[in-house]
């Protein structure tokens, strides 16, 4: 599990995503693990986030300021290219 601290928030994520933060566009981008689709993005604009969601992408807030980021498990979606590895 990977956490990262914006300002005021907390996101963390599952294994089975990589986070990036670019501080300077102010953005959160979560990838698969070999980098070869984006799953989410997240916008952090005047102290809020602005959720950017792929279809299978699971978001729980587990209080006021702490995200956890996870990806649906769904035997109907083809699997991404990382679990051919």
């Amino acid at each position: 599990m990977s956490k990262i601290q914006v300002g005021k928030y907390t996101l963390s994520s599952s294994d089975q995503v990589v986070a990036f933060y670019d501080e300077k566009q102010s953005r959160i981008t979560y990838l698969t693990e070999i980098y070869d689709e984006v799953y989410l993005v997240i916008e952090c604009a005047q102290d809020e986030l602005i959720f950017y969601p792929r279809y299978n992408v699971q978001i729980k807030q587990l209080d006021e300021h702490h995200f956890y980021i996870d990806v649906a498990s769904n035997p109907d979606v083809p699997p991404s290219l990382n679990w051919l590895k």
